[in-house]
């Protein structure tokens, strides 16, 4: 069976797609930067707040700048108790 194969246009296409939810749904993007923290601090010696800088350096190479506001951070901060 032949794989399918996918264009450098559908992958721009998709993370493009995905940066614009980011952007449209912080704590959709605060999941993701989560798992991707969780997964280098799982696999390193590095703390928390460190694994959480990083994970938001990744999103941000792959998705573009998708950053959460300090108000949304502060919303979910408040969510969280």
């Amino acid at each position: 069976m032949p794989k399918e194969t996918v264009s450098p246009q559908q992958i721009r296409r998709a993370r493009r797609i995905i940066g614009e939810a980011f952007v449209a749904d912080p704590g959709f993007r605060m999941g993701y930067q989560a798992n991707i923290a969780m997964c280098i601090f799982d696999n390193s010696v590095l703390n928390v707040h460190g694994c959480n800088k990083i994970a938001d350096k990744i999103i941000d190479v792959i998705f573009g700048n998708t950053k959460i506001s300090e108000d949304a951070k502060e919303t979910f901060k408040r969510e969280d108790v």
